[in-house]
């Protein structure tokens, strides 16, 4: 079964429509609060799916040159792809500052207790793998449920 915000995410990388402006001022809303390393954005659905975070970061630089550009920023210039990568490579920054952000926020004593009741299951874990599942599952939201369930 597909969800509602599964065929949202389908719907989405599946349309090939150039930003306009009508869609700047939206882009630039999320711009600002990655910008800004703001928590509150839909950290999950842009850490489990990278490659529609990455179209959407592609859309921000595009939308922000583009504005720039007919409030006459630019002054005739013309962004080249390296400088749209560049802003790219600075959302994909202030995203991963996010992502160390909810980690950093997180009770320590409450994820290693979660870590060692994995490990208990999984006594092979490498230490990437450990770090990669502390990320996974602080990211997705899963460390609060488990904590909820064990505290019942």
């Amino acid at each position: 079964m597909v969800t509602d915000i599964e065929q949202a995410r389908k719907n989405y990388m599946a349309d090939y429509t150039p930003v306009d402006l009508t869609d700047a001022h939206k882009l630039l809303e999320l711009a600002e609060k990655l910008q800004n390393e703001d928590i509150s954005i839909n950290t999950y659905e842009l850490y489990k799916h990278p490659e529609a975070r990455e179209k959407l970061f592609w859309q921000i630089a595009e939308a922000t040159y583009m504005l720039l550009e007919d409030t006459g920023e630019l002054q005739g210039a013309t962004p080249t792809d390296e400088h749209l990568k560049t802003f790219v490579d600075y959302l994909e920054e202030k995203f991963n500052n996010i992502i160390k952000k909810l980690i950093a926020g997180t009770d320590v004593a409450k994820l290693q207790g979660f870590l060692e009741a994995v490990e208990k299951d999984n006594p092979h874990l490498t230490k990437q793998q450990k770090g990669q599942l502390l990320k996974d599952t602080v990211v997705t939201e899963l460390f609060k449920l488990w904590i909820k369930r064990r505290s019942k």
